[in-house]
């Protein structure tokens, strides 16, 4: 196989010297064959060699979200997020961030605890458990983050906005409801928005949202359309990072 970057950074490698980059994963399990939703999957072994070198080479902090700071000057950071809440995360994901000492955040879809990925339905496809209450309770009581991610994950750009509304505010106060924390950001699942959508969030009381646009985050990116990398299964980065 060859050392090929998990997120694709040779473009941007040599300009990153400032900013916020945002990673994005899903299910932390090995990659099934010939699987519709394949390079959602990132196999433990993999997840723990991508953040050891992240925190050993990328010259980087790793703030969580409400930590971030984008007006830092000269500072590389690195914020880790999950989108689903799968139990694979729970229990092979958390063990490996416990390890290296990191933190995420885990955006939950309030309807959808303990139940199934039901949304992902492709051909061939694999159904996945999503972690129940008590798993995200102990994955807070681990000192990691929730974000609300709808309550039902449909595309908020093709549906009624009132529909998409009652799916942004109703997620936060039901997750609010159930954990105790406050829920200060929030996802668009498939990355689908519209402007009225990214309005009805921060009117919500969101602090953020993230999309699935690729970039890095300064102070000058739109805090309701924050930019993250899909990470990948492959070979971990380390010349992208580092430019050599």
């Amino acid at each position: 196989m060859s050392d090929t970057s998990y997120v694709n950074l040779n473009s941007v490698a040599n300009s990153w010297t400032e900013g916020a980059l945002i990673l994005m994963y899903h299910m932390v399990d090995a990659p099934p064959l010939f699987h519709g939703m394949r390079g959602l999957y990132v196999s433990p072994q993999h997840l723990s060699r991508q953040l050891h070198e992240l925190k050993s080479s990328a010259n980087a902090n790793f703030p969580t979200l409400s930590e971030w700071n984008p007006t830092r000057p000269g500072v590389r950071q690195v914020i880790i997020t999950f989108d689903d809440a799968y139990l694979s995360l729970f229990e092979k994901g958390l063990p490996i961030l416990q390890a290296t000492g990191l933190r995420a955040i885990n955006y939950v879809i309030a309807d959808r605890i303990g139940q199934m990925n039901h949304w992902d339905h492709t051909a061939p496809s694999r159904e996945e458990k999503l972690m129940d209450r008590s798993q995200i309770n102990e994955w807070l009581a681990a000192g990691q983050e929730i974000g609300a991610h709808t309550m039902t994950h449909p595309h908020l750009d093709r549906i009624p906005i009132e529909e998409a509304r009652r799916e942004i505010v109703d997620s936060k106060k039901k997750l609010e409801d159930l954990f105790g924390v406050p829920i200060r950001h929030f996802c668009y699942p498939y990355g689908g928005y519209t402007q009225a959508v990214c309005d009805v969030v921060e009117e919500a009381g969101y602090e953020t949202a993230t999309s699935t646009i690729e970039g890095f985050n300064t102070k000058t990116t739109d805090t309701f359309l924050l930019h993250r990398h899909l990470a990948r299964h492959q070979r971990p980065y380390l010349a992208a990072i580092t430019g050599r």
